[in-house]
């Protein structure tokens, strides 16, 4: 007989002898699956979320190997940091104020216009350092510095104090006190007088905003602090609650108590522990609900309670199984793979409902196990075998993708799935037979009245059911058109608009940037090369005036290795640089820097001062742009406007043109590389989204050739080609109405109209096949499909609420693609077969 006339049913034998011998060794089976479930579950417990950011972006891009060396190599500074928005608060000050006697203060406040509405007056400064030896007292030590306006302070008391006849002693790193008479040959105002002139323009307003209404304090851990990202965060958020619980009681200057608390911008460790704490609430919250409408749903759907808990055993089983197999292999937990729980329950409520489903189906029709798990295994596991085949296919494609936490996630999900069809021909059958009631349950079947009437609808009235598919798609085809790219990379956007750190987090940075939306981002230029050759440092500085013209960066951020040397150079001889400062400050109008001409002007000299820089307290602000003691790569920071993927697209553009402009002074082995939010909005979404279209085009391609090989019939193929067609073409110009762009996330709901679309389809076509009266396929095979739709639905829209704007919005989209999914399957199969 040739394979095109051999029964159709043959064809799913292999998958049928797998139920069946399940079945049959029932307790081996389980005792296996047992077995594996605790090795996995302690695989589990090696799972880390010591996540590398940059290992987002393409592999092998040399602004991805720079991210990784400036996380290795500032590892405090740029990964572990917290930055802390202080504002004035001008009718505590008052208050605040009769706490100062000093001589000079009134002649210092009018000069520098201090006062209630400026944050570099004495009462706002004393507060801030404050605050910091509070987190720093609260904490133990572990925020070990902090990046300041009364940092800056100290520096120039620390050096004032060295004077001429020997180097500045450390103990005058501290803010001096109001009046000399105290014991200091300084006052404060001498030393505000002082700062103005060398270092102020220069540093301290790098952390204050244009209206001095508000100062950011950069706080940091020790780099060889073994805390996560995470802990650190929590940390950060704990002192800075403290503080404002010890404030209003025991705290000398009380201007940042009441409504004018310190508030955080949202940095990585910052947005780590808030994301980790709102998860744990919202599954905490949200995870009740979604059980009881699982267990109710499934509960409608089989009618016995035994049925209901299999199926959710072999969800659980998947997830352990799963993140066993990640905790084995190193790959730290993070924000992408989480996808990979919800893509168990969606594929796995599918797989059990269609087997269990069946397997009652048949054993209802009065046959016994063995029989009931031959067809269940050769139709459902058949069809469950052709959408796993498909989806991994395409997640191979993932695999291969240039985002080594994108390839993770493919294979993870590649895992995930290929474990829940496993489960489903192995881990059910078993279950179901040590039951040995199975006759009774499946007394318990009822087919659907709903699903053959729809089917019948359908049959009907074909051209009219014809014309609606056809004027939907192409209406959707071009909404398609109005499809936005989403922007990322700032975390704190992350949180719902109504989310208190968010809002913390935008108040500050509007007020920073003086902007009426929170537009700007930091971002960083990496220079690898010798640090300590005075020609990378001139080639620096051209880059930085080149920036300075472009329209998406805001020039007064720019800040690097040049203005951090100039600035030492106005302060390392102690006070005699300090008074020549301030006499060119009152003789010309303006500040030391532009008169001083001390810069090294070799090697040797770089590396001296570069020595001195870190063997004083001037490291601390020093270290964001070297990597002592290597001294082979530095840094420049600004912020471009990049609220946008537009914005972002052309930031990434003016940066590279201003590298391109000033390539004549550039050293032959210095590299350059742009990193950042804005960067790796660009880089990851311009790299790693064509992969969406690839993964989309082979697992398409995969289905219908699958298809047509293992069924060897045109009218079932065209089916599954015109049902793929459909859904993607829906799916994609649903998301502009509900307000959801092309974004990396999209790649879970395409995974299940990959997944979930080819199995109800082909385990519609192929039952068609073997049974002909398609109202009996429609009310059997077609329950299954309704209930796992329903429940997989219902999931996904009960964890909308998550407080993750990201996860909220690919929930929204995986809802709506399985309804999709299931609208289009229901009506396609039903016009190619009456």
């Amino acid at each position: 007989m040739s394979s095109s006339s051999r029964p159709k049913k043959e064809r799913g034998r292999a998958i049928s002898a797998i139920s069946i011998a399940s079945s049959r060794y029932k307790v081996f089976v389980l005792a296996a699956v047992l077995i594996i479930t605790g090795v996995m579950g302690y695989g589990v417990t090696k799972i880390t979320t010591d996540v590398d950011v940059a290992d987002v972006l393409p592999r092998g891009d040399p602004n991805t190997a720079a991210a990784k060396n400036i996380t290795a190599q500032f590892k405090s500074a740029y990964t572990q940091q917290g930055t802390v928005a202080f504002h004035t608060n001008p009718t505590v000050w008052q208050e605040d104020a009769k706490k100062i006697s000093s001589s000079s203060r009134a002649r210092t406040m009018d000069r520098y216009d201090l006062g209630a509405y400026n944050i570099t007056d004495e009462v706002y400064v004393r507060a801030m350092e404050e605050f910091f030896t509070f987190v720093t007292d609260h904490t133990d030590g572990r925020i070990a510095s902090a990046i300041s306006v009364p940092g800056f302070y100290k520096l120039i008391n620390w050096t004032v104090a060295g004077g001429e006849d020997g180097p500045p002693n450390e103990a005058a790193y501290r803010l001096p006190p109001s009046d000399p008479s105290f014991g200091s040959s300084q006052s404060y105002d001498s030393i505000h007088e002082i700062v103005r002139a060398t270092i102020g323009p220069q540093l301290v307003d790098a952390i204050i905003d244009p209206s001095y209404d508000q100062a950011t304090m950069l706080i940091l851990v020790d780099p060889q602090e073994e805390m996560s990202s995470r802990d650190i965060g929590k940390m950060y958020l704990e002192a800075r609650d403290a503080y404002n619980e010890w404030a209003p009681a025991n705290a000398k200057w009380k201007v940042f108590t009441g409504d004018n608390t310190p508030l955080y911008i949202v940095d990585s460790p910052i947005a780590n522990a808030h994301a980790s704490a709102l998860t744990q609430e919202d599954l905490s919250r949200l995870g009740p609900i979604i059980l009881v409408f699982l267990l109710v749903t499934l509960y409608i759907a089989f009618r016995n309670t035994k049925s209901v808990l299999i199926s959710g055993s072999t969800l659980v089983i998947g997830v352990v199984w799963t993140y066993g197999a990640m905790g084995y292999m190193g790959i730290p937990m993070n924000t992408l793979n989480l996808t990979v729980v919800p893509l168990i329950m969606g594929v796995g409520i599918d797989y059990t409902v269609h087997m269990v489903n069946e397997f009652l189906e048949h054993k209802a029709e009065g046959l016994s196990d063995v029989e009931a798990f031959r067809i269940a295994g050769g139709r459902a596991g058949f069809a469950m075998g052709i959408a796993t085949l498909t989806t991994v296919i395409g997640l191979g494609v993932m695999m291969a993708s240039p985002s080594l936490l994108l390839a993770q996630l493919g294979l993870l999900s590649a895992i995930a799935i290929s474990v829940i069809y496993f489960l489903t021909l192995t881990f059910i059958p078993a279950s179901l037979s040590l039951v040995r009631d199975t006759a009774a349950m499946g007394a318990s079947f009822k087919p659907s009245s709903i699903m053959p009437a729809w089917g019948a609808n359908v049959s009907a009235h074909r051209t009219l059911w014809a014309i609606g598919i056809v004027l939907v798609t192409f209406i959707t085809l071009f909404n398609t058109v109005n499809l936005e790219k989403e922007a990322f990379g700032d975390p704190g956007s992350n949180f719902p608009e109504s989310d208190p750190i968010r809002q913390e987090h935008e108040r500050s940075l509007k007020d920073f940037y003086d902007t009426p939306t929170p537009e700007f981002k930091t971002n960083i230029l990496v220079f690898e090369g010798d640090v300590t050759d005075p020609e990378t440092h001139h080639y620096i500085q051209a880059v930085a005036d080149r920036l300075a013209t472009k329209a998406s960066v805001n020039p007064s951020t720019l800040r690097h290795i040049v203005i951090g040397v100039d600035s030492w150079l106005m302060i390392r001889d102690g006070g005699e640089s300090a008074v020549q400062a301030m006499i060119l400050d009152e003789l010309h109008g303006r500040t030391g820097n532009q008169e001083f001409d001390q810069y090294p002007r070799t090697k040797a000299e770089m590396e001296a001062l570069i020595d001195d820089m870190f063997a004083s307290p001037f490291r601390q602000t020093i270290s964001l742009f070297i990597d002592y003691p290597d001294n082979g790569i530095t840094t420049m920071t600004f912020a471009v406007k990049a609220r946008t993927f537009e914005d972002a697209e052309q930031a990434w553009g003016d940066v590279w043109e201003a590298v391109e402009e000033a390539k004549a002074l550039k050293p032959d082995d210095v590299q350059v590389a742009f990193v950042g939010n804005t960067a790796t909005n660009f880089l990851f979404i311009d790299a790693q989204l064509p992969w969406l279209n690839y993964m989309s085009i082979v697992a398409s391609t995969a289905a219908v050739f699958l298809v047509a090989l293992f069924t060897r019939d045109l009218r079932a193929t065209l089916t599954v080609g015109a049902l793929m067609l459909v859904t993607t073409i829906w799916f994609m110009g649903t998301l502009p109405w509900i307000g959801v762009g092309l974004a990396i996330t999209l790649m879970l709901p395409m995974v299940f109209i990959f997944n979930i679309g080819t199995d109800y389809a082909v385990h519609l076509v192929w039952n068609l096949q073997q049974v002909p009266n398609p109202r009996e396929v429609f009310a059997n095979v077609g329950k299954a499909i309704l209930f796992s739709a329903i429940t997989t639905i219902g999931a996904f829209a009960f964890f909308i609420p998550i407080r993750n704007v990201a996860m909220s919005k690919t929930m929204v989209a995986t809802a709506i693609s399985i309804a999709i999914i299931f609208v289009a399957t229901m009506i396609i199969v039903a016009l190619f077969y009456r």
